[in-house]
Formats: structure tokens, C-alpha cells, sequence
């Protein structure tokens, strides 16, 4: 998928840092994951799946300028280098 993960957002909040006297936006998303290494042959499409760890779903709270804007209900993020 060239670098780019599919998430879910659950909910964005922010919270105020005092040590950097500045609030901070973020999001809890549940992360997605490919199935297989190509795009479906029929679609064109990647086919995605929740990401487990065990038994349980993926969830992470993200800095919300880690995202680069797709359109809903999944939204593309993008890595620093």
C-alpha cells in the first residue's frame, strides 16, 4: 500500500499539555492491516481487516497531524520518514 495504513476513527479529543503550555489534538483509531500483498484482482481495491493483537482489536491514540485526509469513514495516515 506504498507506505499508507487504513484506520478507523473512534473518537477524537485533545488534552492540554502544561509542560508545553499548548493543547493537543489526537485520535483513537482502530487500525486496519491488507490482505495479501496485491490488490484484489477483480476490484483493484485492497482488501483490509482488523488488526488483532491476541484477542483483542488494535486501538491507538495518534497525534491528529499524523493524517493525511481521505475520505470517510476510513481516513489514510501517513508515517514520518
Amino acid at each position: 500500500m506504498h507506505g499508507m495504513l487504513v484506520a478507523h476513527v473512534l473518537l477524537f479529543f485533545s488534552y492540554y499539555d502544561a509542560y508545553l503550555d499548548e493543547t493537543v489534538p489526537c485520535v483513537l483509531v482502530n487500525w486496519f492491516i491488507p490482505n495479501g500483498h496485491e490488490p484484489d484482482q477483480a476490484t483493484g481495491m485492497w482488501v483490509m481487516h482488523l488488526e488483532y493483537e491476541g484477542r483483542a482489536q488494535t486501538l491507538e491514540v495518534i497525534h491528529l497531524d499524523s493524517i493525511a485526509w481521505g475520505a470517510p469513514p476510513y481516513i489514510w495516515l501517513r508515517f514520518p520518514s
